[in-house]
């Protein structure tokens, strides 16, 4: 066999394991990454939700993600959805990251219908409210983008109990 036949070889197959390896890695970051939002009210109407966003990569790949997309659940029915933004955050290995700009999370008026009369009785009895936000986004890989489903997270408001 002629020396450059031998050289394509093993440089296909040494690209191939480094291929490989890197997605193998990246496959381990997906399950590694933490998320720590804080919640305020930007609007009243519409009724829109600010979440800013800490994003940590515990994991040795460097990695870029897409600015989250957000579905917002109260009691398992859903209330609304963040605005897409084509927006890359690159997140260093071992490193974290704040998304430069906030999540809006706009709540349609016959979103709060749907979930009135249960938000309603919570708020009057002053239970906490619990709300169930499930981030998506997108992770860069060499070959294209993957969709990924970040650990939904649960955020409670504290109600005080109502005065009588």
């Amino acid at each position: 066999m002629k020396t450059w036949a031998k050289w394509t070889i093993g440089l296909g197959t040494v690209g191939v394991g480094t291929l490989c390896v890197y997605l193998y890695r990246l496959s381990k970051t997906n399950n590694g990454l933490d998320v720590i939002p804080s919640v305020r009210v930007h609007s009243l109407y519409p009724f829109t939700l600010a979440i800013d966003a800490e994003i940590k990569n515990p994991t040795n790949t460097a990695i870029t993600v897409m600015q989250p997309y957000v579905k917002l659940f109260y009691k398992d029915t859903p209330v609304g959805t963040s605005n897409l933004v084509n927006t890359e955050i690159p997140i260093p290995k071992y490193g974290s990251v704040k998304l430069p700009q906030p999540i809006m999370l706009t709540i349609p008026l016959l979103g709060l219908f749907s979930i009135g009369g249960t938000l309603l009785n919570d708020l009057t009895s002053g239970q906490p409210i619990k709300l169930k936000v499930q981030p998506f986004t997108s992770l860069k890989t060499p070959v294209a983008w993957k969709t990924i489903t970040l650990d939904p997270l649960e955020i409670t408001l504290n109600n005080p109990a109502p005065k009588a």
